[in-house]
Order: C-alpha cells, then sequence, then structure tokens
C-alpha cells in the first residue's frame, strides 16, 4: 500500500489546512489581547488630520488595514461600506488605513468602490508597523475607551456590543 497516494495526501493537505485556519483564528483571538492602543494622526484622502485619540471617550473606532491591490482588501469594501450605513447613526467610526501607496491611487480606489468612511494614508507603513499589523486586510475594533474588542484578519463578529 503507497503512503503517497492522491487521496493520502488530499487527506493530509485538508488536515494540514484546517490546522492553518483553527490557528489563524486562535491567533487573530489571541492577537486582541496583544494589542495595545496606541495613538497616531496620519492624513485622510481628503486632507483632514485625523487622530485615534479623537475617538478616545466618544466613539468605538473599527481600524482597517488595507492596499489597493489586495484582492481580499477589495472584497470586503462592501461589508464596510454596509457597515458605515448601518452603525455610523450609532457612533461606530471606521478608519482605513492605506498602507504605503500614492495619495491618486487611493483616491481613486475611493471614488471608484463609493467608499463612505474615512480612508488615511499610512506613507512609510509607519502605524502598519506600529500595530504589528503582518498581513491585510488587518481589522481592530476599538470600544469607546480604547480596549481592543476585536483584531484579526476578518471584519467583528458583532458590532453592537461596543455601541
Amino acid at each position: 500500500m503507497r503512503q503517497n497516494s492522491l487521496p493520502g495526501k488530499l487527506i493530509s493537505l485538508f488536515a494540514f489546512a484546517c490546522f492553518a485556519l483553527g490557528s489563524m483564528a486562535s491567533a487573530a483571538h489571541a492577537g486582541a489581547a496583544e494589542i495595545e492602543y496606541q495613538d497616531f494622526s496620519l492624513n485622510s484622502i481628503e486632507g483632514k488630520s485625523v487622530s485615534l485619540s479623537g475617538f478616545k471617550g466618544k466613539n468605538p473606532v473599527l481600524l482597517v488595514f488595507f492596499a489597493t491591490w489586495c484582492p481580499p482588501c477589495r472584497r470586503e469594501v462592501p461589508e464596510l461600506i454596509e457597515l458605515e450605513k448601518q452603525y455610523a447613526s450609532k457612533g461606530l467610526e471606521i478608519v482605513a488605513i492605506n498602507v504605503d501607496e500614492p495619495l491618486d491611487t487611493v483616491q481613486k480606489f475611493a471614488a471608484q468602490q463609493g467608499i463612505n468612511y474615512t480612508v488615511v494614508l499610512d506613507p512609510g507603513a509607519r502605524v502598519t508597523e506600529m500595530y504589528h499589523v503582518q498581513g491585510i486586510p488587518m481589522n481592530i475594533l476599538f470600544d469607546q475607551e480604547g480596549h481592543v474588542r476585536h483584531a484579526g484578519h476578518g471584519l467583528p463578529p458583532s458590532i453592537e456590543d461596543v455601541l
């Protein structure tokens, strides 16, 4: 009996994929405990200064680290637009942090996608590095007091509990 058969390889590959996904989910959950609130100030694509401390004590904030060339980031945009529509009136602030792309590229992308939330530029990926972002999209949800309520490569499972 050959141990390197196609079905055996597929089973091994499937087991590895399940392990990897489980590890990523655990890492995302563990990551929330390891991430700390760190203030920053970045310019929006409209030229306004946006700082994390401007929301503390007032609004929960969802930081979304992204790039225009990133397929998973692009797939997340419609969901973020819906979150903005659904929760902006309840106080949620969405701040998408573009990782080191030119202003004109990000402005065109935002216009084409119909983005209705705040988009800021992170030239040199300074804030991205400060938050130890390992892959994008990376989403960090802070409550009004600056406590991390979610950190991971997917959107938070619930926004309601921070409003």
